[in-house]
C-alpha cells in the first residue's frame, strides 16, 4: 500500500513540475513581470477547490476510473465524457513529455532516431508501472530530488548576477490570461485518486494537496528567479535543461499509471471492449497510442504546440465534471 510520502511523490511526479514551470513561466511573467508568483498563488485557489472535490468524491467513491466513474452517478454520458477526457489527456501528456525528454536530450538527431528514443523511454517508463507502483513511486523520489537539485543550482546562479526582481505589471486582463496558463501547470496532482485502492486509507487527500503546495513553491521560485537578473537566458542553463528533461522522462510512469487504470474501469462497465479492463492490456492500449501520437507530433510541425492548447481544453473538462458531480 502507498504511504503518505509515495502518494505525494507520485502525485507530484505526474505533474512535472520543472517542465511545466519551464513551460508556463516564460508564458507569464510577460504578462505581469514581477508578479508571477502571485499568479500562481492565485491559480493554486480553483486548483485546491478542484482537488477538495476530487477529494470527496474519492472518499465516497474509491474507484480506479476516478472522473469517469465519478461522473456515472450524473448519467452514463456524463461518465463517458469524463473517461474519454482524461483518457485523451493522459495520451497527449504521455507522448508531449517523451517529446520534451527527446528533443532536450537530443535537439539535433533526425526524427527516425527521436522517435525510436521517445518509443524506448515510454516503453521503460510503461513496463515499471507494470512491475510495482511501489518501484515507480522510488524512481520517481530520484526524479523529484533531480528536480531540486537544478533548481538550487539556479537559485547559485541568479545570486551571482544579484537578486533583483522586476515589478509587477499589466492590466487585469493580462492578470487573468496569466492565471488561467497557470491553471494547468498543476495539472497531474489527481494521479493519487486513481491509485485510491492501492493506497492507505488517509492517503489520497493529503498526498493531493501536499503535491499541490510544493508545485506552488517550485513555480513561484522559477517565476521568480526569470524575472530576475538572468531573464529568460536562466532556462537555458545546462543543469536547468538537465532537471527539464529528467522532469519529463520522469513523469511519464506517473501519467501512464491513471490513464491506463481508467480505461480499464471502462472497459470493465462496457464502455470499451472488454479485453481491456485486464490491467496489462489497458496498459499496452496507452503505450500504443501515445508512442503513435509522439511519433505523429515529430513528424508533423506544430502538432505537438496544438496537442497541448487541446490538452488545456480536456483538463478543463474533466476538472469540471470532477467538481460537479
Amino acid at each position: 500500500m502507498l504511504t503518505l510520502r509515495q502518494g505525494t511523490t507520485l502525485a507530484l511526479s505526474s505533474a512535472a513540475p520543472l517542465y511545466s514551470a519551464a513551460v508556463t513561466a516564460p508564458l507569464v511573467v510577460p504578462l505581469v513581470g514581477g508578479g508571477a508568483p502571485i499568479v500562481y498563488a492565485l491559480a493554486m485557489i480553483p486548483v485546491a477547490l478542484v482537488c477538495y472535490g476530487m477529494a470527496c468524491n474519492s472518499a465516497a467513491i474509491p474507484d480506479k476510473g476516478t472522473v469517469y466513474t465519478w461522473g456515472l452517478q450524473d448519467g452514463r454520458g456524463v461518465g463517458w465524457f469524463g473517461g474519454f477526457s482524461l483518457a485523451l489527456t493522459g495520451i497527449i501528456a504521455t507522448s508531449g513529455l517523451a517529446y520534451v525528454a527527446v528533443d532536450t536530450l537530443a535537439p539535433g538527431w533526425p526524427a527516425a532516431l527521436k522517435i525510436l528514443l521517445g518509443l524506448v523511454f515510454i516503453g521503460i517508463a510503461q513496463a515499471t508501472s507494470l512491475k510495482s507502483v511501489q518501484l515507480t513511486s522510488t524512481i520517481q523520489i530520484l526524479g523529484v530530488l533531480v528536480q531540486v537539485a537544478a533548481l538550487l543550482a539556479l537559485i547559485w546562479e541568479s545570486a551571482q548576477h544579484g537578486l533583483a526582481f522586476s515589478a509587477p505589471w499589466g492590466g487585469p486582463t493580462a492578470w487573468a490570461h496569466a492565471t488561467v496558463l497557470a491553471v494547468f501547470a498543476y495539472w497531474g496532482f489527481d494521479a493519487i485518486f486513481a491509485l485510491t485502492e492501492e493506497s492507505e486509507e488517509t492517503v489520497p487527500k493529503p498526498a493531493a494537496f501536499l503535491s499541490i503546495a510544493l508545485m506552488f513553491a517550485i513555480y513561484a521560485l522559477y517565476s521568480g528567479l526569470l524575472g530576475g537578473p538572468l531573464g529568460e537566458d536562466a532556462a537555458l542553463l545546462p543543469i536547468i535543461q538537465a532537471g527539464i528533461a529528467v522532469s519529463a522522462f520522469m513523469s511519464l510512469g506517473s501519467t501512464l499509471l491513471p490513464t491506463a487504470r481508467g480505461l480499464s474501469a471502462m472497459a470493465e462497465r462496457g464502455d470499451l471492449p472488454s479485453r481491456l479492463s485486464a490491467p496489462t492490456a489497458s496498459a499496452l492500449a496507452t503505450t500504443a497510442l501515445s508512442m503513435a501520437w509522439l511519433a505523429l507530433s515529430i513528424l508533423w510541425a506544430g502538432l505537438f504546440h496544438d496537442s497541448i492548447e487541446a490538452l488545456s481544453i480536456f483538463v478543463g473538462l474533466y476538472f469540471i465534471i470532477s467538481s460537479a458531480s
